[in-house]
Formats: structure tokens, C-alpha cells, sequence
């Protein structure tokens, strides 16, 4: 038989192994302490009591927003970490330490405003100074704001190019076919031969000017029927038809330096 010995085997001892709940512990532990870190920062005269990660957490939310927030905003902004009623406790836990504050329902919370130290009078000035620079800066902007605007509606009022290319071309149209009938009467008068022809020209064109003048007159009190109507509309201001004359593109007899008392017939 093989004999057996009584001397027991040395086990060689095996490292501990850290459980998952001490590697948290640990997490958690890092975590408070940067939290800690943050909420002593531009805080000075101010000794942040001993709170939980929960807590902190809400506290440095609290204080990196300083506005209102309701329970519901809270809870929706941590709603990936703590529950409702770890939001609710931290709040109360905050309102005890007298870190946050709250309205009479108990809805609102804000952080405490003495959690930020006391602020000098050279910086409250050095912050008066950078408001009301900034202030100057966006009444400005605002300005030329309201002047893009302006030069945008008279951009759109405009006629595109390509309606500018056929209205000319129509006009040189014009131009041309009535100097054809112009020379026509001259040679006619030249030749002897203006009788009926040149008479019957002559009342084709007187006939064609009363139409456009026609034309002309009830266009214009067309335009100034709708100006009026606006015009009753709007506050009383010096000016106010040559600006709407302008906001429109409407080019009045007076822009034009033309009247209606210049064509006789």
C-alpha cells in the first residue's frame, strides 16, 4: 500500500478580489470629492457642510444655474441617476443645511444666495460697467438690425433683372416704332403730302395720349385711395406717406419730377 503522509500542503494565498460594491464605495467616494472641489470655488467665506453624492450633486446644479427650478425640472434633469423621492430627499436635506431655499407651496427651488460669499463694491462696479457696455452694444446691433431690414424691403421691391431686360427692351420697341412715325410725318411734310395721312397720324397720337393719361390719373388715385386707408391706420408721424412711398417702391409724380399738367392736348 502507498503510504500517506500527515504533512499538509501549503496553499499559496490568493489575492482578495475587490467586490463591486467596494469598487462603487470608491467611485463614489472620487466623485463627492471633486463635487467638494467645485462647490468651494468662487465661494469664499463659505464652508460647504458635509452632504451626500446625491445631494452634492443637486447642490452644484443648483448653484452652477442659480435660477428657480421645480421639483419636476429636477427630477427630469437627473431622472438617468436618482429617483423622484432621492431628488425630494436631497432638497429637503439642502433646505435643512440651509443651502437652497424654496417657495411657501414647497414647488420652487433656488440655491441660497450666500453660498456665492460676499461680493465687493469694486465688483459689483466692474459688473455695472461690463452691463451697460454690453447694453450700448445690442441697442446697436438692434440699430442696424432695423436698417438691414429696411434695405432688405427695398431690395424686394425692386423689379429682378430679368423682368429690367424685357421692360427695356419693350421700351426701346417703342421708342423706335414712334421714331418711324416721326419721320414718316416729316417726309410726308416735306413732300406736300401731309394732308389726310399726317391728320390721321396726328389724331392717333393725340388719341393714344388721352388714353395714357386717362390711364394715369385713375392708377394714381388708386395708389393714393390704399395709401390713405393706411395712412389712417398708423399712429400720426411727420412723413409717414413719403415712407410708405419708399417701404412700398411706389415712385410718386414728385420723385419723378413729372405732372400731369405738363401734357396738354
Amino acid at each position: 500500500w502507498p503510504r500517506i503522509s500527515n504533512k499538509k500542503k501549503k496553499r499559496t494565498p490568493t489575492p482578495k478580489r475587490k467586490t463591486v460594491e467596494n469598487d462603487d464605495r470608491e467611485n463614489v467616494n472620487a466623485e463627492n470629492f471633486v463635487l467638494e472641489k467645485k462647490a468651494k470655488v468662487g465661494s469664499a467665506g463659505f464652508n460647504l457642510p458635509k452632504l451626500d453624492s446625491i445631494s452634492l450633486k443637486v447642490f452644484n446644479y443648483l448653484k452652477s444655474m442659480n435660477r428657480p427650478f421645480g421639483t419636476t425640472d429636477l427630477a427630469r434633469k437627473f431622472k438617468q441617476d436618482f429617483s423622484r423621492s432621492q431628488i425630494n430627499k436631497a432638497l429637503e436635506n439642502l433646505m435643512k443645511k440651509e443651502l437652497a431655499q424654496t417657495n411657501e407651496k414647497g414647488s420652487i427651488y433656488w440655491v441660497d444666495q450666500r453660498v456665492f460669499g460676499e461680493v465687493s463694491d469694486a465688483i459689483v462696479k466692474d459688473l455695472s460697467v461690463k452691463v451697460e457696455k454690453l447694453s450700448s452694444e445690442i441697442s446697436e446691433l438692434i440699430a442696424r438690425k432695423q436698417d438691414i431690414a429696411v434695405s432688405l424691403r427695398q431690395a424686394h421691391s425692386e423689379p429682378k433683372t430679368c423682368n429690367l431686360d424685357t421692360l427695356t427692351e419693350q421700351l426701346q420697341n417703342q421708342i423706335k416704332s414712334h421714331k418711324d412715325k416721326v419721320n414718316a410725318m416729316e417726309q410726308a411734310a416735306a413732300s406736300g403730302k401731309s394732308g389726310k395721312g399726317g391728320q390721321q397720324n396726328s389724331e392717333t397720337i393725340v388719341t393714344e395720349a388721352k388714353f395714357y393719361r386717362k390711364m394715369w390719373k385713375d392708377r394714381r388715385a388708386i395708389v393714393e385711395d390704399i395709401i390713405d386707408q393706411i395712412v389712417d391706420q398708423k399712429p400720426k408721424k411727420k412723413d409717414i406717406r413719403n415712407e410708405l412711398y419708399e417701404d412700398i417702391g411706389i415712385d410718386s409724380d414728385k420723385s419723378v419730377n413729372v405732372s400731369l399738367n405738363d401734357i396738354r392736348l
